[in-house]
């Protein structure tokens, strides 16, 4: 692959700093980073000579070099691969990702993860406090990641609906636990804008059951984002004909174009009418951290909010998180659990006082808080917890935000690369590091509405030109909803390039290379 030029700018930090970032994430031009050349280090680390165990151990090595070798065709997501939210993780993630696999502990229980169980919590409150902005009231949960925070935050919401709606709640106990059995007349609704992640379907058809107690809403949006005005329409509606709502799920940073829902009004109208808001930051909500912050005023006043560490965290998969802002909601999730060396007990004869007892115990204790109670899976590693400690020990806030005002840089300048191209359009000015484009209106129009998605298809597999090796540059694609969209009308849906800058070694250079190769293809398909 053709060396770089590396240039870095920013408008917050200075050049020192950004290198010092930088120094966190391994170099492109590293021939350790090629996997044939890792899993050799990696079997000579694990591996001691056959004189000293009398036995030849050759045949394991070769055989595992083979499977090495077979992921030689594998995506590289490296400085030019511009089209998911993918990246070769940092260092420090890394690391404490491969600590976690020598220990191999199960955080179900203290008893087997005794050190593990202090370290998270420490690594837990610096998603809550550094990322989310919560106070020391808050809780979470480290998940395998958006699609079980998203489910996580649900049942939380689902469960405090009954102390929103006792009229529409029996309470039936069955041995030691007590359960709220809904017998509304009415499906309970979830309101979210169509440019939804799909796991939040997944889990409203898991916890509506058999009897389908939960749909969504959709709520249009206004420039691709929550229309408020049509929030608060249905939501009085909803009001009007005695419809339940569970919960309110604003985007922290949509995966197709990256924008992020006004929250704080949407929080404010949440707690105008007391429904449980939940932000799905799962790609987005650590740009919190970034100059960008402004668009992320309110995220800390959600009850609940989603990140993906294995995403803007740059850990190695699979590494969620879900937090809370009052342990109260979060502990409900425990109550439920009926075995002894994980349980955080319930009974019928609950009252406030025991629950505000409960809540003192959880918070007091680095052993409850970790414990099993508080997520919806059971076993998991301790590599989501010492990756992102790693993380916090050494980025830190200040290094990860350095690293995202990078991303934004390059996204700035793409997006001006297409404005000023002949053949491209952006469809979005961007919030965070993801671009929209589209082909310009009389460029399209030579080639009929209903070609340009296989067109954009082709164009990406030209351009990709064997990125699985040491060449070519890849977009995604996707297909826009649009503002009033509808699954029936497809005039509301608009075929588009993808653009998601995640490696913190892309640059401008690359950038430019990569769209005058699109425009190229564009221009012979079309005028010669």
């Amino acid at each position: 692959m053709k060396k770089h030029p590396q240039r870095f700018r920013t408008h917050r930090f200075t050049n020192r700093a950004v290198q010092w970032a930088l120094s966190h994430f391994v170099d492109p031009q590293n021939p350790n980073l090629r996997i044939q050349q890792f899993a050799d280090k990696y079997l000579d680390l694990l591996t001691v000579p056959d004189a000293a165990t009398g036995v030849s151990l050759r045949p394991m090595v070769k055989t595992l070099r083979d499977v090495a070798g077979s992921l030689a065709s594998a995506r590289r997501f490296n400085h030019t691969y511009l089209g998911h939210m993918l990246s070769q993780p940092s260092i420090p993630g890394l690391f404490g990702m491969a600590l976690s696999h020598v220990i191999n502990s199960n955080t179900v229980a203290r008893e087997v993860s005794m050190v593990e169980t202090r370290l998270e919590k420490e690594a837990a409150d610096f998603i809550l406090h550094d990322i989310y902005g919560y106070g020391p009231r808050s809780s979470g949960t480290f998940t395998s990641g958006g699609t079980m925070a998203n489910m996580t935050a649900l049942t939380v919401a689902q469960r405090c609906m009954a102390k929103r709606y006792p009229h529409l709640y029996t309470r039936t106990c069955i041995g030691q636990i007590t359960k709220d059995i809904y017998i509304g007349k009415n499906r309970m609704k979830v309101m979210v804008i169509p440019q939804k992640h799909y796991s939040i379907p997944k889990a409203i058809d898991l916890l509506g059951g058999p009897s389908q107690l939960l749909e969504i809403e959709h709520i249009n949006t206004d420039q691709l984002r929550m229309s408020t005005t049509d929030l608060e329409k249905k939501i009085f509606r909803a009001e009007i004909d005695g419809v339940p709502i569970m919960a309110i799920i604003a985007i922290a940073g949509e995966t197709e174009t990256g924008l992020v829902d006004p929250l704080g009004d949407i929080a404010r109208i949440s707690r105008k009418h007391h429904i449980f808001s939940i932000a799905d930051g799962a790609f987005g909500a650590s740009y919190r951290l970034s100059r960008n912050k402004h668009v992320f005023a309110g995220l800390h006043q959600f009850d609940a909010i989603i990140w993906d560490p294995h995403k803007t965290g740059y850990v190695p998969y699979s590494c969620g998180f879900v937090g809370f802002k009052n342990v109260g909601d979060h502990i409900e999730l425990g109550k439920t659990i009926d075995a002894p060396y994980i349980a955080i007990q319930s009974s019928q004869e609950d009252d406030e006082r025991t629950q505000r007892g409960r809540i003192t115990q959880f918070m007091a204790s680095d052993e409850q808080r970790v414990l099993a109670p508080k997520r919806l899976e059971g076993s998991m590693g301790a590599g989501p917890i010492l990756s992102v400690l790693a993380t916090k020990k050494t980025l830190g806030a200040k290094g990860l935000a350095i690293i995202y005002d990078l991303t934004l840089d390059r996204i700035s300048y793409l997006y001006d690369r297409i404005n000023t191209s002949s053949y491209l359009l952006p469809v979005h000015r961007p919030n965070i590091n993801v671009l929209c484009f589209r082909l310009r209106p009389h460029v399209q129009a030579r080639l009929g509405n209903e070609k340009i998605a296989a067109f954009i298809t082709r164009s990406r597999l030209w351009l990709d030109n064997n990125i699985v090796g040491d060449g070519g540059y890849y977009f995604s694609d996707t297909i826009l909803k649009l503002d009033g969209y509808t699954p029936r009308d497809e005039s509301t849906n608009l075929p588009v390039w993808r653009a998601v800058i995640m490696n913190p070694w892309t640059t401008d250079t690359i950038i430019n290379q990569a769209i005058t190769g699109l425009e190229g293809y564009i221009q012979r398909s079309f005028i010669t």
